[in-house]
């Protein structure tokens, strides 16, 4: 078994006070909590397949598999470093060794009850089979984290967990909210690296990563010795600058809501060669088994948006209580963008009928809006695999190739516009409606049979 752990601190000018936070010695290192230090960790653990208990009678099954979650409300920028490039929320993404359909619905299942889903809850695209959820208790992801239940992880910001070929590898990243201590233990390689941002040498293309690192038991140098270290991480995903945001407000037309994304215009392309902008425009979204995205309503009424794909339950006829997939995922290209907004229709589903109420709330989920930018420098393209931090993912990632780029932009509901009423049946006369519809066929009945 393999354990690193990262320490990052992103402001270069506490690089001072972040380092004496540590006391390394021969065979253990302890970190004390700053409040003037913000400090994230990545806690790495890699293992054979089969000594990984949530996943044992599975891992034999699948081709490969991918467990990610950030929370968006809690990880901050200086998260990008070991999460940023995850989805938002829970996600779970698997490739199954088969084609046969109740194989791979018991393979659902079985990575499903590790946080509570049903194997029927998960949807297939062309690369993966996955399940979503916008939030997840911490609760749920214990049994994911048990190898791990010692750290005491108060509030886990990001979670990535991959199978590659005979190994697991079980990524966490969390704030420091309390003194730590890492000892050498048996059989377990460790290396504890100290890092801070460079910020002279580093851009929104390049982070130069500063600092020291230590292993236990020591595999070069004398224990208890830091060695300096000083990389280069060429992520695949960026991120714009915080000026550079677009909006999302939800209009209210019933049950045909239609979603506005707005401030596009400062939304500008990375970069641009020969007069021609190398990047293109997209904007991926999951939506929950309340809604979906009618691929001939958005053909009709968005003139510049372009839906590349969209998978999962889109049966118009279904209403949200018999639909039993977590929802639906689409990538759509934005055309046009300089024009400054686009429109996305969506479509409800009608709810179930409450008491006392007319109206019922759901939450949508603001998606993801980037640049797909084409890399063509070669050396770029080959220290991108090499990114120990960040690594391709199941999901949307799989619709560009493994040269594509992407620059992230931030967004942010507009007035807390994510809320939105709709109407449904008040139970309170559900009763005398089914008397009155079955009153009514009945009568219906009698006549046809009496006109025989």
């Amino acid at each position: 078994m393999e354990r690193r752990v990262t320490f990052y601190a992103k402001e270069q000018l506490k690089a001072d006070s972040f380092y004496n936070l540590f006391s390394p010695e021969e065979t253990e290192i302890t970190i004390s909590e700053s409040k003037d230090v913000p400090i994230s960790i990545q806690y790495r653990l890699t293992f054979p397949k089969e000594l990984y208990p949530p996943l044992e009678s599975i891992v034999e099954r699948v081709a490969s598999l991918r467990i990610t979650y950030r929370n968006e409300e809690l990880a901050g920028e200086s998260e990008n470093m070991f999460c940023g490039h995850l989805a938002s929320g829970f996600n779970a993404y698997f490739v199954p060794l088969t084609m046969d359909q109740n194989e791979i619905w018991s393979i659902a299942d079985k990575i499903g009850s590790q946080f509570g889903a049903q194997g029927d809850e998960f949807i297939v695209t062309p690369f993966s089979v996955n399940y979503h959820k916008k939030r997840i208790d911490n609760y749920d992801l214990l049994p994911l984290l048990d190898l791990l239940r010692k750290l005491k992880i108060e509030e886990v910001h990001g979670l990535d967990i991959q199978l590659v070929d005979s190994k697991v590898f079980v990524d966490v990243s969390y704030p420091l909210k309390s003194t730590m201590n890492i000892k050498e233990e048996d059989g377990i390689q460790t290396e504890v690296a100290i890092l801070h941002l460079d910020e002279k040498l580093s851009n929104i293309e390049n982070y130069a990563l500063k600092g020291v690192r230590f292993q236990y038991p020591a595999v070069e140098g004398p224990p208890g010795k830091g060695l300096e270290t000083l990389f280069q991480v060429i992520p695949r995903h960026r991120f714009l600058p915080d000026e550079i945001s677009f909006k999302g407000t939800l209009e209210h037309v019933g049950m045909h809501p239609k979603l506005k994304l707005s401030g596009l215009e400062n939304v500008k392309p990375p970069f641009i060669q020969e007069g021609e902008s190398l990047c293109r425009l997209f904007y991926y979204t999951p939506l929950s088994k309340h809604s979906f995205i009618d691929r001939y309503m958005i053909q009709d009424q968005s003139e510049n948006v372009n839906l590349v794909a969209g998978f999962g339950e889109m049966n118009l006829e279904k209403p949200e209580w018999a639909v039993k997939k977590w929802g639906s995922e689409y990538l759509m290209e934005i055309l046009n963008y300089k024009e400054g907004e686009a429109l996305i229709p969506l479509h409800l589903r009608y709810g179930d009928v409450a008491k006392d109420t007319q109206y019922s709330e759901i939450d949508f989920e603001l998606g993801d809006l980037f640049y797909a930018c084409d890399s063509i420098d070669i050396q770029e393209q080959a220290v991108l695999e090499r990114n120990v931090f960040q690594k391709r993912s199941l999901g949307y990632e799989r619709y560009f190739d493994n040269k594509t780029l992407f620059y992230h932009a931030k967004g942010h509901w507009q007035n807390n516009s994510d809320v939105y009423e709709v109407p449904i049946g008040d139970s309170t006369y559900a009763k005398h409606i089914d008397i009155a519809t079955l009153s009514l066929v009945g009568l219906g009945a009698i006549y046809l049979i009496s006109c025989l």
